[in-house]
């Protein structure tokens, strides 16, 4: 048996897989680049990872409740561009607070 897909469903699927692939290499940055990168320059922040991800899974899930209503593909391409932005703000600044909440988006974005 044959399934027959429409062009929408086509462009959704593959778009969902590319963007669950690029949240999928954030995560990976996340875990072994950016943690060692935190140790040396905020390591208050870098030793309190645990609240982050935490707290980042708690907004996270309210966040997915509002899935059927924005749309899913809406919110994984947000969570794409917040955490790729708030990587970028985390290697160009040294203040303390928007290391922590960049760290906070990035967790979030991924989680």
């Amino acid at each position: 048996m044959e399934i027959q897909l429409s062009a929408q469903h086509y462009k959704n699927t593959m778009s969902y897989i590319a963007i669950y692939a690029v949240i999928g290499v954030m995560s990976g940055l996340i875990f072994d680049i950016m943690m060692t990168y935190l140790l040396l320059v905020s390591p208050d922040t870098a030793n309190t990872i645990a609240s982050y991800m935490g707290f980042s899974t708690f907004v996270a899930s309210f966040i997915a409740i509002f899935a059927p209503k924005t749309g899913f593909k809406k919110i994984m391409m947000l969570a794409v561009v917040a955490t790729a932005s708030s990587l970028l703000l985390i290697s160009s600044t040294q203040d303390k607070w928007l290391i922590s909440f960049a760290v906070f988006l990035v967790m979030t974005g991924t989680g």
